[in-house]
């Protein structure tokens, strides 16, 4: 019969060293990849740029929402309050929420518009 005795040490070293640079990345990185994690976990999604409901919303079952950053066809933008109540599903779970914004366009239905830019 051969001695393991050896094997808890080496695997201890060896779960130490993989933990090792999860465990000492900095917070805002460490952040980032449980987004990341969160993301490739998901296993479905809701994509709505138009008729933002902050309630119907909350209620989506998705993992990841894609939204408009703005309610009543673009004049008023999200509150905090509106994204916090968006990113917990309604099995209290936090999720994803990703705002959609076009840079290649600014359109004169968004609250940001003035009436001074020429179209």
């Amino acid at each position: 019969m051969t001695d393991k005795r050896w094997l808890l040490p080496v695997a201890t070293a060896l779960l130490f060293a993989l933990a090792w640079p999860v465990r000492h990345l900095p917070s805002d990185r460490l952040a980032a990849v449980k987004e990341e994690t969160a993301l490739f976990a998901a296993q479905s999604w809701h994509y709505q740029l138009d008729n933002i409901d902050v309630d119907r919303l909350a209620d989506t079952p998705a993992d990841v929402l894609v939204i408009d950053y703005a309610k009543k066809q673009g004049k008023i933008p999200l509150t905090r309050q509106d994204v916090a109540r968006i990113k917990a599903g309604p099995d209290g779970r936090k999720r994803i929420v990703l705002a959609y914004l076009s840079v290649g366009e600014a359109e004169e239905y968004r609250f940001y518009w003035r009436p001074e830019w020429k179209t």
